[in-house]
This record gives C-alpha cells, structure tokens and sequence, in this order.
C-alpha cells in the first residue's frame, strides 16, 4: 500500500487548511466510516491494549459535532454578513443614481449651480460619490445634511439628506458589526478545524497500530481521493461532486418562522413558514451517501421535519428542537446508534404528544431505545420503528 502522506507530518491539517468546507466532508466521511466498522473490531494485540473503534467513534463524534455547530454558525454569520452587504450597496446605488441628483436638482430651485450657495452646500460636488471610500462617502452626506442647516428654504431638503445620513450610517454600522462576528466565528471554528484534524491524525495513528500486519485495512476509514482532491469554500455549486443523490427534505415551521437550510456546500436556501415539502440536494462529497442536513437560524421554529428515502446514514436532533412533533426519517440507512439516540433524545425534550415519529425502513432500535420509545408514547407520541 502507498500511504499518501509523511507520518510525521499531519496531512488532515495541511490539506483543509483555508478551506472549511473539506474539513467538514473529510470529518463527516471519517466519522460515517468509524459508526459502519464498530462491530468489526480485529483482534487485540497481546500486550498492546488498543481502544476499540468504538471507543475512537465515541471520541470523535463530540468533536465532529462541535466543528458542525461552530461551521453552521460561522456560515450563518457570513450570510448575515452578505445580506446586510448587499443593503449597504443598494443604499450606495440608490444615493447616486437618485438622491444626489433631485438633492442638486431641488437647491437649483433656489441657488443656481455654480453659486455660492450651492458651492458651500455641496463642497466637494459628487466626486464623493464616484471615487471615495464608503466611510469617506458617508460623512460627505452628514456634511451636505449639515451644511443645509444655514438654508432654511431648504428645510425639506435638509430633512431627507438627514433621514438618509442616519440610515446609511446604521447600515454601515450593522455591516461592520457583522464583519466583526464574522471574524470571531472565523477563528472560533479555525481552531475547531486545528482540534478536529488533530482528532484524525490520532484515529490514524491508532488505527495503524491495530492493523500493523494488514495495513491496507486502514483505507477503510478514511478516503484518500478526499484527502488529494482539492474543495474550496467558494467553489461553484454546479462543480460539486453528489455521490448520495437527492436529499428529500420536508420542513414545516411555526408561523412567521423564517430559517436557512443549508446545502452543506457553503450555500442555503431561506424558507419561511409556507415553505413546506422542499427538495434539496445534497452537495457534500461522501462515499457513504447522504449523512446529515444542517439547518441553520430559527431552529427551534421547525415543528415537522421530513427526510425520506434518502440514504440518511447520520442525523442527529439539536438541541433547541424542542418544538419539533412530526419527524419522519423513513426509508433510510440509519444505524441502530442513530436510531437509538434520536428516541433518547426525542424522550429528553420531555415534551407531551399529540406527535409523531417514524424510524421504519432503517435498523431497528435496542433496549435502550426501546425504553425511550415507550417514554415517548407514555406522554402521546406516536413512535414507529422497524
């Protein structure tokens, strides 16, 4: 077997570094592949006490977990960021292409262009508008708003120059904020993406210590296509590779509710309370199929969600659903584990039915969700599984 990489130097580190979108799918891939080969332990090596996969798997996935919630906020925060961005600009094109010009056109009326008047008004004429930088513009405006001031036949000139100054300086103010969040979002979720690496090159480690006389076992768990292949945040939709298919999601939510579902490629779609029996497609690159929705903003708006025969091999609920009564998961591939957890969770929301949950079509829970099944339908639910 080739190993694609030095073992003193951790790859998982050097091949996602500036793009958050392959640690996402390479730790999604990684932690898909531990939950498949937990029951196929090799045996111990004598004298070498080795954790089991299983132990790796109940490791990695906290980690993993805290990458996906520090990578929807961090997503979430930049598309804050580009909407209020997109304002900010629509505030810029709407000052040049129409306040400034009735602005001049309405002092004409009283001092011709080219008068004293009119000079001391507009100082700098509009080369602000052209050339400045938008802080620079912006005060330019405050300066025209004030100059105004000494004009009292202009009062109502004075008065939208001024409404506008305060509603472009907001704008400004709240993009710069956004700015703000964004980085901190970006340096929170840069040392996750440190720590979940960190994680992989450990599970590495292991795993090549457990199958030291068979080391081409270790492929199992990792894919190296992934690991070469290069996938950037930015990259086009269109060229995203879709190895899963259609992702068929259904998502109804409270009234006047508005989230993001995202794509899990850096892109999302907003949907308001009428948004209901959706279709997305899953955009992330794994050879175990479709795995996970992410679903951010208003989650704990969401009172039905819909994911059926999809190839679903991980979901897990968050921890703000607590208003969620319908979850239907039919038809997929969800692991005993996955079935397990999601009644525990369901029954840890100790919320009261009338609701409904299906899990048919995927392996069947344990005793341990059994007992949470029977919590459920104690309080109304209606819980079906295979």
């Amino acid at each position: 077997m080739t190993i694609a990489w030095h073992f003193t130097n951790n790859q998982f580190l050097s091949v996602t570094e500036g793009t958050y979108r392959k640690t996402l799918i390479l730790g999604n891939d990684h932690q898909a592949r531990l939950l498949a080969e937990a029951d196929n332990e090799p045996p111990n090596i004598p004298g070498l006490p080795l954790p089991t996969i299983l132990k790796l798997s109940d490791r990695f996935v906290p980690v993993m977990d805290e990458y996906r919630t520090r990578h929807i906020d961090w997503l979430a925060a930049k598309a804050n960021y580009r909407h209020e961005t997109q304002v900010m600009d629509e505030l810029f094109d709407d000052v040049r292409g129409n306040k400034i010009p009735r602005w001049e056109a309405l002092v004409i009326v009283e001092f011709p262009k080219g008068s004293a008047e009119f000079t001391n008004i507009f100082p700098q004429g509009r080369k602000p508008f052209r050339h400045t930088k938008r802080d620079e513009t912006i005060s330019y405006i405050g300066t025209i708003a004030a100059n105004l001031q000494d004009y009292p036949v202009l009062v109502d000139v004075m008065n939208d120059v001024e409404a506008f100054y305060n509603q472009i300086l907001q704008q400004r103010n709240t993009q710069q904020i956004l700015e703000d969040e964004v980085r901190i979002k970006s340096s929170s979720l840069e040392q996750q993406r440190i720590l979940l690496c960190e994680e992989m090159y450990l599970n590495l480690s292991i795993l090549m210590a457990k199958y030291y006389t068979d080391p081409e076992q270790v492929e199992r768990f990792f894919d190296l296509s992934l690991i070469r292949e290069s996938i950037t945040d930015e990259e086009d939709e269109a060229k995203a590779k879709t190895q899963g298919g259609p992702l068929n999601v259904g998502v109804k939510l409270t009234k006047d509710a508005v989230i993001n579902i995202g794509h899990g490629d850096g892109t999302s779609q907003e949907m308001t309370g009428d948004g209901i029996n959706t279709n997305f497609y899953d955009k992330i690159y794994n050879l175990v199929k479709l795995y996970i929705i992410l679903i951010t903003g208003a989650i704990s708006e969401i009172i039905e969600l819909h994911i059926n025969n999809s190839n679903l091999t991980y979901f897990k609920l968050h921890k703000s659903m607590k208003n969620l009564r319908e979850l239907i998961l039919q038809n997929n591939q969800l692991t005993t584990k996955i079935v397990d957890n999601i009644l525990v969770d369901m029954n840890k929301f100790n919320t009261s039915g009338p609701g409904v949950i299906n899990l048919i079509g995927n392996e069947p829970p344990s005793a341990k969700g059994l007992a949470a099944k029977a919590e459920l339908e104690s309080r109304g639910w209606m819980v079906l599984v295979s």
